[in-house]
């Protein structure tokens, strides 16, 4: 009897934390929806391609562009609605 109450016991807390630590979707078997992120951006001052994980990052208007220098970046900090617009973002 008592090893039935401390299994349930346990079970019940088990449930908690992943509740707690992971979100419903988890704990119930539902997979939570995935941002549809980009694996390469193309940079807007130079139009190279970069991968999403690599060179420079900025947000404008909420919405992520990335760099393939620095240089780049500075010149889209500078005047972004220039390459906003020229991108037809």
């Amino acid at each position: 009897m008592w090893g039935l109450l401390v299994f349930l016991a346990v079970a019940v807390g088990l449930y908690i934390f992943l509740k707690w630590r992971f979100g419903a979707e988890h704990v119930n078997g539902h997979v939570p929806e995935v941002r549809n992120i980009p694996e390469r951006y193309t940079d807007p001052v130079c139009g190279l391609s970069v991968e999403a994980n690599k060179g420079y990052g900025t947000m404008y208007k909420g919405r992520e562009y990335r760099f393939c220098s620095l240089r780049c970046l500075a010149d889209f900090d500078a005047d972004p609605e220039r390459y906003v617009h020229s991108t037809g973002a």
